[in-house]
């Protein structure tokens, strides 16, 4: 039998959440989980705290154990209400410049910072549809030549993220685990887009990637150990635990999905400009 899972960490939107009636459905399955088999819970997404905060507390979501934010550049733990400052401290802070950052990116054409309430400390986020790989090969020589070590996500053919060298949504999961003292072998990550290829690339991890997955994030995921859903969204997760985990196996009558349900239309979470 594989090694028990400890840690489930899934991306939000198009991935847990977007669809209402399948989202229902995995918490119907997440929560008919003996406590003493049921991993910790940990939510991974581009979206800030403080907005899978407001999600949680209006029921769009369950608690969790964890949150990380912001891709990858915030982390909260539920039990102590508290950020885990740590991350910041560690690594984050160093050699980074988010106005430098914002100086570059404004005399670029076609391209528009997001709203105010996407951006943090760490993160500095774009709307700038269509790049190709040489584009981003040429605004990652930019920073260099500038003396800015960041890191670059680019997603859903339209988000640009900068964030300090070396974050992602990979590397906060691998901080958190070490911090815990999880083994990666003893995780299983979920995602459908770009942003989250750091989580599938860790070593060790296990993944589940969801029917409705961006090809850009397959062609990163082919050579790692992933289970591939043939249903999307929550529903497509709950093919991929059914999968992992081991418990009650009267547990697995929860959460159900209908044969004939149909694929929501996966909507982005932020409108374009």
């Amino acid at each position: 039998m594989s090694k028990r899972i400890q840690l489930f960490c899934t991306d939000l939107d198009g991935t847990i959440y977007g669809n209402d009636a399948a989202s229902k459905r995995f918490g119907q399955f997440w929560q008919s989980a003996p406590l003493n088999h049921r991993p910790r819970l940990c939510y991974n997404s581009g979206r800030l705290v403080a907005d899978q905060l407001e999600l949680i507390a209006a029921g769009k979501l369950l608690r969790p154990d964890f949150l990380i934010g912001g891709v990858g550049t915030e982390i909260f733990e539920m039990a102590g209400s508290r950020f885990l400052t740590q991350l910041n401290e560690s690594w984050l802070a160093s050699g980074w410049d988010v106005r430098a950052v914002e100086f570059i990116l404004n005399r670029k054409h076609g391209i528009q910072q997001q709203p105010e309430s996407f951006q943090t400390t760490f993160k500095s986020s774009w709307f700038w549809p269509n790049l190709t790989p040489a584009h981003l090969d040429s605004i990652r020589k930019e920073f260099n030549n500038a003396g800015l070590r960041v890191s670059i996500v680019y997603s859903s053919k339209r988000d640009l993220d900068v964030l300090p060298a070396g974050a992602d949504k990979g590397a906060a999961l691998r901080w958190l685990c070490n911090h815990l003292q999880i083994s990666m072998s003893s995780v299983v990550v979920a995602g459908d887009s770009a942003n989250d290829a750091a989580l599938f690339e860790l070593r060790n991890v296990r993944g589940i990637l969801v029917s409705n997955h961006h090809e850009e994030l397959s062609r990163g995921a082919l050579a790692r150990s992933v289970f591939r859903a043939s249903n999307a969204e929550a529903d497509g997760v709950i093919e991929g635990l059914r999968h992992f985990l081991y418990w009650n196996q009267n547990a697995r009558s929860y959460g159900n999905i209908p044969s004939n349900h149909s694929r929501a239309d996966r909507g982005d979470t932020k409108p374009l400009p």
